[in-house]
């Protein structure tokens, strides 16, 4: 039985679920060696494992290298529960903590055909507040959380945002197209995305990706508020939260970082 704090777990169990996390979108195959190392279970422990896991297709072996992969019995349960996974739901207690942080509007956000929508929303504990209508559809390209939305979707659809026409909602809606991507690059670098009046004039957004297992952007969080209350010198603090949030929601459907130690050995 397993010796780590609860003693009705099966050791070997916890030992395959802990194989299995050695799989990520950035470590999609992986050899004995390698998880060994990241395990600390002794080679054949692992390939005895890493068999069985074979057999019953939840891995599955790459014949040109001969490392293993997720298998389809995996990928059919993962896409089981993603048919009935409520991403609403689960961002709920992340969106609540996020708005005890900041006491600003927060928001989870959806690309939906070429536009974004929020699907939830906490306003603001103040007064003078940033809110939207649950739905409302809003073009890709217009404020924080459309460009940074956009910016993780493929160039098709990129394409397919400039040739619908980059309509302006503000004066300082970004309505050239090679302006456009450039801030698209600058996002897909930096890892978030702030505007300031580029949806309604006296507004300031913030926002950051949440990606689901396969590393996929599925969703952004976001804060929003009035320009009066916006602080240059708060930034880092706002995305910090953002950051803190968004990967405990990432982490929740699935996504997992490459550990630095990780190497497909």
């Amino acid at each position: 039985m397993a010796k780590n704090g609860d003693g009705s777990l099966i050791r070997t169990v916890v030992r395959a679920a802990e194989i299995l996390d050695c799989f990520s979108a950035d470590t999609p195959e992986i050899g004995v060696s390698a998880v060994s190392k990241l395990t600390g279970l002794d080679k054949g422990t692992v390939s005895r494992i890493l068999a069985t896991l074979a057999a019953k297709g939840f891995v599955r072996t790459d014949t040109r290298s001969g490392k293993y992969r997720i298998g389809p019995r995996i990928l059919a349960l993962a896409q089981f529960g993603q048919e009935f996974f409520d991403l609403r739901q689960e961002a709920l207690p992340h969106l609540r903590w996020l708005w005890q942080q900041t006491g600003e509007t927060v928001r989870l956000n959806v690309v939906r055909d070429l536009c974004w929508v929020c699907i939830e929303q906490i306003e603001s504990r103040y007064a003078l507040r940033r809110v939207m209508e649950v739905g409302r559809p809003v073009p890709l390209h217009c404020g924080a959380t459309g460009r940074l939305l956009l910016a993780f979707q493929p160039p098709s659809v990129v394409g397919m945002v400039v040739d619908a026409g980059l309509e302006p909602m503000s004066e300082q809606t970004i309505t050239d197209p090679d302006q456009l991507r450039a801030s698209l690059e600058q996002i897909r670098a930096q890892g978030y995305a702030l505007s300031s009046g580029e949806r309604e004039p006296g507004g300031v957004s913030l926002a950051v990706p949440v990606r689901d297992y396969t590393g996929r952007v599925v969703a952004a969080l976001s804060v929003s508020l009035p320009e009066t209350r916006f602080l240059p010198d708060k930034v880092a603090d706002w995305l910090a939260d953002l950051a803190a949030a968004a990967g405990r929601l990432s982490a929740a459907l699935g996504y997992r970082q490459q550990r630095p130690s990780e190497a497909n050995a």
